[in-house]
């Protein structure tokens, strides 16, 4: 019979830690555990492209709007932590964050709560279980919506709750709802030029 392994409780100093580096960079903590995030690597190029794309859209019209702040992947959102530790860390690939829910950079280092719009860029080759996990903890923690952006089908998925959504195609706009009032995205911009 084998002992039980014992799991250290992962700690916000940890974290500040461990940010610089190179083996933590694409780190996310999942059940009080550091889990490597998902990257294909041949996605680099794309997963960059699209993602610049939507971030620079989303930049335009939320600071033209001051309806809160737009920010980049390794953006970290800790959604859970307790006496255990930090449970559920997460760094969308782009997020968005209300304006009254805004944390100053002088006031903290990291967020300890979900943003309100998580995009996560999504590779043909992702396990549906990986995203299926992120899209749960995300509307566990009191994200608003998560967009995920299907490189291979050229297509956005917007989830309003984990199980109610709408496909976007090239062709269609994505509206902003309530979150993003005004905002309207072409979804060819996006996946244009491939």
């Amino acid at each position: 019979m084998t002992d039980p392994v014992e799991i250290n409780p992962i700690t916000l100093e940890d974290i500040i830690e461990m940010e610089g580096l190179d083996e933590y960079k694409d780190m996310e903590i999942v059940d009080g555990v550091w889990v490597k995030k998902y990257k294909d690597e041949a996605m680099s190029i794309p997963h960059g492209q699209f993602g610049g794309r939507l971030y620079v859209a989303l930049w335009n019209h939320v600071d033209a709007n001051q309806l809160g702040v737009v920010y980049m992947a390794d953006t970290i959102f800790i959604l859970h932590i307790t006496e255990q530790g930090i449970r559920k860390m997460r760094k969308p690939d782009t997020a968005f964050v209300a304006a009254n829910r805004v944390i100053p950079p002088e006031e903290g280092r990291y967020y300890q709560q979900a943003p309100d719009l998580a995009v996560e860029i999504i590779s043909p080759s992702e396990r549906i279980g990986i995203v299926r996990s992120k899209l749960r903890d995300y509307f566990t923690y009191g994200t608003k919506q998560v967009w995920l952006v299907h490189t291979g089908d050229k297509e956005i998925t917007v989830h309003h709750s984990f199980d109610e959504y709408k496909v976007y195609q090239v062709g269609d706009t994505l509206p902003g709802g309530d979150i993003l009032p005004g905002f309207a995205l072409d979804v060819g911009f996006v996946f244009r030029g491939i």
